[in-house]
């Protein structure tokens, strides 16, 4: 009999090996990326994941070298807080966006991932921004609450620039920059998903949502990451 070595994969390979069982079981790469896009402005436009946010602009930067797309919101701002994990200080942000949320269950031997983490310790990302993390090339948070503002970068389910301080961003709220990673979603599929027709669609069932595509800007501005 011939024994085979089990590998454990991070959360973020997992996802990236099968993206669709995480967006929402999203069928081919068109399905997963748009899945994804609705995901981002869902949770920062929905009352229910409380944001409080009164509109989200939804920022369409062609590229090169591909479409990134930008939200950003008048809502409260992410928690700011630093938590344990292992051990260790972690930026809640942080954690939201490279690991999912889970709690123990009642017996508190297993553990669960909730419905809906509690969007006032988690944030509006919470068990999404993992997802958003694992399946882009780059991701910028910039985000402000009570008068503070911080920014962070992540990369393929890893983090390039933690949690800190930020002269740059909203003054209020938050804004969210990600670009699809080429090598989980081909041109074709990048083109179709930020094409007006997909995207005017996906606005159209958020009412305080409005979307807007950057054709033109100066040498450097693609996007403000």
């Amino acid at each position: 009999m011939t024994s085979h070595p089990i590998k454990v994969l991070w959360i973020h390979e997992s996802i990236r090996r099968r993206p669709g069982l995480f967006v929402e079981l999203a069928e081919g790469q068109a399905g997963q990326a748009r899945g994804l896009i609705e995901h981002a402005l869902t949770r920062l436009s929905s009352p229910r994941f409380g944001n409080e946010a009164s509109r989200v602009e939804l920022r369409v930067w062609p590229g090169p070298p591909g479409p990134a797309f930008e939200l950003q919101d008048d809502g409260r701002g992410w928690p700011l807080d630093v938590i344990s994990v292992a051990g260790a200080p972690m930026s809640r942000i942080d954690r939201v966006m490279t690991e999912f949320h889970l709690e123990p269950d009642k017996t508190n031997r297993a553990f669960r991932a909730p419905p809906e983490p509690e969007p006032q310790v988690w944030g509006p990302f919470g068990g999404v921004g993992v997802i958003l993390n694992a399946l882009c090339s780059r991701v910028t948070i910039q985000t402000a609450r009570d008068g503070v503002r911080v920014a962070a970068r992540y990369s393929r389910g890893g983090i390039i620039a933690p949690v800190q301080p930020s002269s740059h961003g909203p003054s209020r709220g938050t804004r969210v920059i990600f670009e699809f990673d080429p090598l989980l979603f081909d041109a074709a599929t990048q083109a179709h998903v930020s094409s007006k027709e997909v995207l005017e669609e996906l606005v159209s069932r958020h009412p305080s949502a409005t979307v807007e595509w950057v054709p033109d800007y100066p040498l450097g501005a693609y996007p403000p990451w």
